[in-house]
């Protein structure tokens, strides 16, 4: 099914207006975090979050250039790339969502120490920044370079992008990505986002709990 240009048009510059307002955020809050990230391990974390959530919007500027030409048969008018930007564009939405997914988590954790049981940053710092931060990248990557290897990327066909898959765009009667390791890889990169986030708002609702709590029973106190 062909997109038509109107709605090529309102669809992807949406997406390009949202994606750079994105990553204009993310780098500013990226810049003012830097500046304590020696002090601070929640500048750190904030600063990693914001540093892949800023690669990650770019790359969806950028994407509606780099889908390979064929692609124009679909009403993709913008599409000036070949397989390799579309590996490479698709590598990038691999792992930076994944990235940012794994910061969130981890921002969750510190309040939750740091509320729930009122843990020292140095504590928090020499047990658990640093293999936290390999995981947070290292598996993103290696997630991404696997899709690399298998030549996994290609223009998906619902959502006019370039990720995990086996397809092409206006092929779905043939389409046989589910067969394919790459369906695999895709499964692996959802869980490794809704793991986190589940984990992440469970910490979360703990945390207002507890400050839930300690506001009752302050407020109780000086009831008079």
């Amino acid at each position: 099914m062909t997109i038509p240009p109107g709605q090529y048009y309102a669809m992807t510059l949406a997406g390009m207006v949202a994606s750079s307002l994105s990553f204009l955020g993310s780098t500013a809050v990226a810049l003012a975090a830097r500046k304590a990230t020696r002090t601070s391990i929640y500048q750190r974390l904030i600063l990693g979050m914001c540093t892949a959530d800023a690669i990650s919007s770019l790359s969806l500027f950028i994407h509606p250039i780099l889908l390979p030409k064929y692609v124009r048969e679909e009403g993709l008018l913008w599409a000036s790339g070949n397989s390799q930007t579309c590996a490479f564009i698709g590598f990038v939405f691999v792992t930076t969502p994944v990235i940012v997914t794994f910061y969130s988590l981890y921002l969750s954790i510190y309040f939750f120490l740091k509320v729930k049981y009122n843990t020292n940053d140095v504590l928090i710092m020499d047990n658990f920044e640093r293999p936290a931060r390999y995981i947070a990248i290292l598996l993103p990557l290696a997630l991404g370079i696997t899709g690399l290897a298998t030549h996994g990327y290609a223009p998906r066909v619902y959502h006019n992008v370039c990720g995990l898959g086996d397809c092409v765009i206006g092929q779905v009667d043939d389409c046989q990505y589910e067969q394919g390791l790459s369906w695999y890889l895709g499964w692996i990169q959802g869980a490794l986002i809704a793991l986190p986030s589940v984990t992440a708002l469970i910490l979360t609702i703990m945390v207002y709990l507890a400050v839930r709590k300690r506001l009752g029973a302050t407020t109780s106190r000086f009831a008079f």
